[in-house]
């Protein structure tokens, strides 16, 4: 049970997420709701920097009681500028741009509709960092996102979750027991599928059990973080990587309320909260696909999380993933031109080339794709 001090702290963050919201809400706001002109104030310590992340990322206080108390921090700031790189300004993933890292971390806020996959909610502003020991501050440009208290990653707790534990049920909350230390556990494995499904329609290049996180409560819920390597362009596909695709729940077919989630996605009215975060057209063709194709193997009967990582992944580094194939077959047959993303820079979507690729690629998926998907060997 939180305490009082907790409750109120948590309210007051999510107080100030509200502040955010209502006060970029400005219609001559380039970037539509998702940036604060005038900078927050927070406190942080000059060590609090989380070096897990893809970038630069400080532990901040909404209050100089809770910083001086060293409470639980109230978010977790990852700097637009402070992404890590390859080399000067070259991003580490293929397909992806260097600094875009705090805009997919929000867009991956914003697409969770309904907290289905846990993401902690998330916005762009400016961060008036005070640290006190150092009598300095500094204003900084950034991914806000809440902090959530957890166990630590599921990369930590592997060895105590052993993969009997996880099953699934065909109700939407599946719990599971295990006999652990004398007490018993349990946990919500649709939340897991909530997380492989998000990471599907944003084609994350980097999910590991690193950046899963683990709640602190006994329903040992995913909290998924770290999406800064997600939504590349849609010709750099192939790097696509999925920790959870070997879990057994990704073997079970998914419950009725997953697949009524995934039916009711509309990915079309998606496309301007992307744009309203500047993100580049590559990448939210890149959704778009993405998400019609996670439709269309959800709607299938008897489909799993494992069918879906089959379909997005490849079998090998020099083997194409049945979802390569199926875009360049249909890239092929619609006639579209990839210059149409890039000429002129800010491309109207949806436009008529871009639906007629959408549509030959559902055609191409409810002809090729209506069966459990098996890895299939096709050389680059």
């Amino acid at each position: 049970m939180p305490s009082v001090g907790a409750h109120q702290r948590a309210c007051a963050v999510a107080a100030l997420f509200v502040a955010l919201r209502l006060a970029s809400s400005n219609p001559g706001d380039p970037y539509g709701s998702t940036i604060w002109a005038a900078p927050v104030d927070l406190y942080g310590r000059a060590n609090d920097i989380c070096m897990d992340a893809c970038s630069e990322s400080f532990l901040l206080y909404q209050t100089l009681e809770s910083w001086t108390r060293k409470d639980v921090p109230d978010f977790v700031f990852k700097l637009a500028d402070g992404e890590y790189c390859s080399t000067e300004g070259v991003a580490v993933k293929a397909g992806v741009h260097y600094g875009d890292a705090a805009k997919k971390e929000v867009a991956a806020s914003l697409l969770d509709h309904d907290g289905f996959a846990g993401v902690p909610e998330a916005m762009l502003a400016y961060v008036r960092i005070r640290f006190p020991l150092l009598g300095c501050t500094k204003v900084r440009y950034g991914a806000l996102q809440r902090y959530v208290v957890n166990a630590g990653p599921s990369s930590d707790r592997a060895h105590q979750l052993p993969d009997t534990i996880f099953r699934f049920n065909i109700d939407n909350v599946h719990r599971i027991g295990t006999w652990r230390s004398g007490v018993w556990y349990d946990a919500i494995a649709d939340l897991g599928t909530g997380t492989g499904l998000l990471d599907a329609r944003l084609a994350n290049l980097d999910r590991t059990t690193a950046n899963i996180l683990l709640s602190t409560d006994r329903l040992a819920r995913l909290i998924p973080i770290d999406h800064g390597f997600s939504l590349p362009s849609w010709q750099a596909l192939d790097d696509i990587q999925f920790c959870w695709a070997s879990w057994s729940q990704a073997r079970v077919p998914f419950s009725r309320s997953t697949k009524a989630y995934v039916a009711g996605l509309d990915p079309m009215s998606d496309v301007g909260v992307l744009q309203d975060l500047d993100i580049d057209n590559s990448s939210i063709l890149t959704y778009l696909l993405c998400s019609v194709a996670v439709k269309h193997i959800v709607s299938q009967r008897g489909s799993t999380l494992a069918a879906i990582a089959a379909f997005m992944t490849r079998p090998c580094r020099t083997c194409q993933s049945q979802m390569e194939v199926a875009i360049n077959a249909s890239v092929w047959t619609s006639g579209f031109m990839p210059r149409a993303l890039r000429d002129p820079p800010r491309i109207r979507i949806p436009s008529l080339r871009v639906e007629a690729l959408l549509s030959e690629f559902q055609r191409y998926l409810n002809t090729n794709v209506n069966a459990p998907v098996a890895h299939t060997s096709i050389a680059v």
